[in-house]
């Protein structure tokens, strides 16, 4: 509902804004091993079995895929291993096979002609992991495990773009290049700007493509954060942290709130800082399509009953009102109920910015959901008639001056108390 010209506050609403699914970023292969010729005869642990057959090579109970340390010597494989004999074990040096490429940009580290994501069998099941879809051999589809390789580290906390040490969920440069990447329009400096970026190659950025591994499954429904084996999309805690998703600021417990993780355009910046969404040229607050995907922002209809967003008291169609869902602070106490929504310290009934953004709430209200806050936009309901001239500003078939936010009889004009509160 919009806000009146008599009234001392706006009403509060919910900014609703329509996030694409969640993509996530393609893993880089992990560094594959050239194994010299088999030696069918050698058997470390002397328990009759040849290495080449024996799961254990050295019987120490860890299946040799998940043992870093096959024949028991003490010293990791990974740093046995010298790919291109220039007395640098391949752990310590970004050039494994000497061909002048740095292996994180290197698909083939070793030199051996044959790609390394064809290489890599995680699981020892004879299947490399590029046609295997349980990679761990764990019973969850790859599609649907948060740690496809079974190591005990979630997948998004492996890549590491620039090899740096550092994974990219922990690194503000993911490419090195000396730019954050919040302000970097191709953060894995591969050539390619992020917007883009087209991972299976069918002509759509990934930014708009609903199925970027081009498998035939749409990408929200391959999303598992947790690894408990329900998709995200089915899942109403997905980082399992005991807070349900839709009272959670940071559903995929990565430590982002997740309205700082939302970048329509895929341009590096995300929208909460970025006042051109779509990257159209038109500034945000004066873009009637923020997100650039050819609906205009009045007519998004986010669960498809027909009803738009801003006209829509469910968005998502879940069965929970919106505004029982929102929790500004992410106290567990969603803002319907709490009187101090940023927890700030000030009584939302007191604070001029109840959700914490640094966006005044008498700015954030868009009554006909066209783009353009009903501060500065001189029809806030769409009908045609000027505010200044239009009895019912918000269209709600109540006429302005008799308009009652909190439902006591007392119109808004004449109310001490519009909201009810005290």
């Amino acid at each position: 509902m919009s806000v009146s010209a008599t009234q001392k506050k706006p009403v509060k609403q919910a900014v609703k804004q329509v996030v694409k699914p969640k993509v996530i970023p393609k893993i880089a292969p992990k560094k594959t091993v050239k194994q010299p010729a088999v030696d069918k005869t050698k058997d470390t642990d002397g328990d009759g079995i040849p290495d080449y057959l024996d799961d254990d090579d050295d019987n120490d109970g860890i299946p040799d895929h998940l043992d870093n340390d096959d024949d028991g010597d003490g010293i990791p494989d990974d740093q046995q291993v010298d790919t291109d004999g220039d007395g640098i074990p391949d752990y310590l040096d970004d050039d494994d096979d000497n061909d002048g490429i740095p292996d994180h940009l290197d698909n083939d580290d070793d030199g051996d002609g044959i790609p390394d994501d064809e290489e890599l069998d995680t699981d020892g099941d004879g299947i490399p992991d590029y046609l295997d879809d349980d990679d761990d051999n764990d019973g969850i589809p790859d599609h649907l495990d948060a740690d496809s390789d079974g190591d005990g580290i979630p997948d998004y906390q492996e890549i590491d773009t620039d090899g740096d040490g550092i994974p990219d969920y922990l690194d503000d440069d993911d490419d090195n290049d000396g730019i954050p990447d919040e302000l970097d329009d191709d953060d894995d400096g591969d050539g390619i700007p992020d917007d883009q970026e087209d991972s299976d190659g069918d002509g759509i950025p990934d930014v708009y493509d609903d199925d970027n591994d081009n498998d035939g499954i749409p990408d929200y429904q391959q999303i598992d954060t947790d690894g408990d084996g329900i998709p995200d999309y089915l899942d109403d805690d997905d980082d399992n942290d005991g807070i349900p998703d839709h009272l959670d600021d940071d559903d995929d417990g990565d430590g982002i709130p997740d309205d700082q993780q939302v970048d329509s355009d895929g341009d590096g910046i995300p929208d909460y800082l970025d006042d051109d969404d779509d990257n159209d040229g038109i500034p945000d607050h004066l873009d009637d399509d923020d997100d650039g995907d050819g609906i205009p922002d009045n007519q998004e209809d986010s669960d498809g009953d027909g009803i738009p967003d801003h006209l829509d008291d469910d968005d998502d169609g879940d069965g929970i009102p919106d505004y029982q869902q929102v929790d500004s602070d992410g106290d567990g106490i969603p803002d319907y109920i709490d009187d101090d929504d940023d927890n700030d310290g000030i009584p939302d009934h007191l604070d001029d910015d109840d959700d914490g953004d640094g966006i005044p709430d008498d700015q954030e209200v868009d009554t006909d959901g066209d783009g353009i806050p009903d501060h500065l936009d001189d029809d806030d309901d769409n009908d045609g008639i000027p505010d200044h001239l239009d009895k019912d500003d918000d269209g709600d078939g109540i006429p302005d001056h008799l308009e009652d936010s909190d439902g006591d009889g007392i119109p808004d004009a004449l109310d001490d108390d519009d909201d009810g509160n005290g």
